[in-house]
């Protein structure tokens, strides 16, 4: 027998302590949804879209505000007090583009008219004041419903609302954007009038207000994890090391992504979750393995720890490294999102390797007490569970079922590839698919 490699509490303790804090250093740096990380930055398209928004904006931020009367049109006072003062509000935000921000109070949306002998009359339709009396409102109305240029556009056809368009600057927080609309809603909204926002923007500033139940989910998955755990082991000691690693690794992972400065888009935020649970997994089965070698040796902690180290550390390593390069190979697509995607995914994957070190030296750590004579390997043969795995293992490499097998696998790689050969690149629906079905509900339903 090979001899017992030492475990130093004091070493543990140290190189546990150095990288956590070197890595909860790098904890504070926030993620961002940044729309250009989201597209082909080397597509000839994005080149000739980047070009034209230098000059026009990227459109990428477009705010569309709608002010709706909800009883007649908006050819009143009150309706076009409104409009001149939202659209002056806007103007005066920071985070918008003056030059891009359009409605029928602007400056820049202009009213031609042909005078005689070849004149040119230009004047804005409804800048710096709104209509007087009634003869210039039916001016208004006539000049807005005799130009395909704003019927429609920036008026309603049937005249009861009017639109208010803007461009947000680029890499603008989203939570921002999403307090000043909303605060722009709060202010317009009334029983005569109410305000309706789309744009990418609002879409992403909602995602953003859902933080905290994002949290409040994440809190409840992980407590249902304990229980789980509890429940499977029976034991506190079980429960334990299982979510001490994963917690260690969270940290390392997260810090990881802070010290370098990549973008962890809150888009990628679920990905975490799966990194979570393919980490609980790995040490489950570690810690699975820990109290058998502890029976083995007859409660010694070392001893079992070392085994547990020796036996389990290429069997994780190989599960942990294909999954590693699986995230790895997304470097090689021309999408920041994606590259940021495969530089986290792979190194937060790679950590996971050293939980074949880490949970049997936390295992080994915790003074806690383990009923040994329950995680028998003699004992753990006659398992349900363990004869069930046994049983499919038989069958799928068995002399006569193991061509069965791969027939049928085959079979299942020829029905895959002819399903993605159906695969619909891009959204199958006009707009954000997100909210699509809850509107098409409430569309259904009026």
């Amino acid at each position: 027998m090979p001899p017992l490699i030492p475990l130093s509490d004091r070493c543990f303790y140290w190189d546990f302590d150095f990288n956590s804090w070197f890595f909860i250093w790098g904890l504070p740096y926030p993620g961002e949804v940044i729309l250009q990380d989201m597209l082909p930055y080397d597509h000839p398209f994005l080149k000739l879209h980047e070009r034209f928004s230098e000059v026009f904006g990227s459109g990428g931020s477009t705010v569309a505000i709608a002010l709706r009367a909800n009883k007649g049109d908006i050819f009143n006072k009150d309706f076009l007090t409104k409009i001149q003062k939202m659209t002056q509000d806007v103007m005066m935000w920071e985070e918008v583009y003056r030059a891009l921000t359009v409605s029928i109070a602007a400056r820049s949306v202009k009213v031609v008219r042909t005078l005689k002998k070849g004149e040119i009359n230009i004047e804005p339709l409804m800048w710096p004041e709104i209509p007087k009396d009634e003869q210039e409102v039916m001016t208004l109305k006539r000049n807005i419903f005799s130009n395909p240029a704003y019927n429609g556009s920036l008026v309603s056809r049937d005249g009861t609302s009017a639109l208010l368009l803007t461009e947000f600057k680029e890499n603008i927080s989203y939570e921002r954007v999403f307090e000043l609309l909303q605060k722009l809603r709060k202010a317009y909204s009334d029983e005569t009038t109410s305000v309706h926002i789309i744009g990418f923007p609002i879409l992403m500033g909602w995602i953003y207000s859902l933080k905290s139940q994002m949290y409040l989910v994440f809190a409840i998955s992980v407590g249902l994890m304990i229980i789980v755990l509890y429940l499977m082991f029976r034991n506190f000691l079980g429960m334990i090391a299982p979510m001490a690693n994963a917690l260690i690794l969270t940290i390392w992972g997260l810090g990881f992504i802070g010290l370098l400065r990549v973008n962890f888009s809150p888009l990628l935020y679920v990905l975490a979750f799966l990194v979570g649970a393919r980490m609980v997994s790995n040490s489950v089965q570690i810690t699975y393995r820990y109290f058998e070698e502890l029976d083995a040796s007859r409660g010694d902690r070392m001893k079992a720890s070392y085994e547990t180290m020796r036996s389990m550390f290429m069997p994780n390593f190989a599960a942990v490294s294909t999954d590693a390069a699986g995230f790895l190979v997304l470097l090689i697509a021309k999408i920041v999102l994606m590259q940021h995607l495969a530089i986290i995914m792979s190194f937060w994957m790679m950590s996971i390797i050293l939980t074949g070190f880490m949970v049997p030296a936390i295992c080994n750590l915790i003074p806690l007490a383990v009923a040994r004579e329950k995680w028998s390997k003699e004992k753990s043969t006659v398992d349900w569970q363990a004869r069930a795995i046994m049983r499919v293992t038989s069958f799928a490499l068995g002399p006569g079922t193991r061509y069965a097998v791969g027939g049928a696998v085959v079979a299942a790689l020829i029905f895959c590839g002819w399903q993605v050969s159906r695969l619909k690149i891009g959204d199958p629906t006009p707009g954000s698919p997100i909210f699509w079905r809850a509107i098409h509900t409430i569309r259904t339903r009026n």
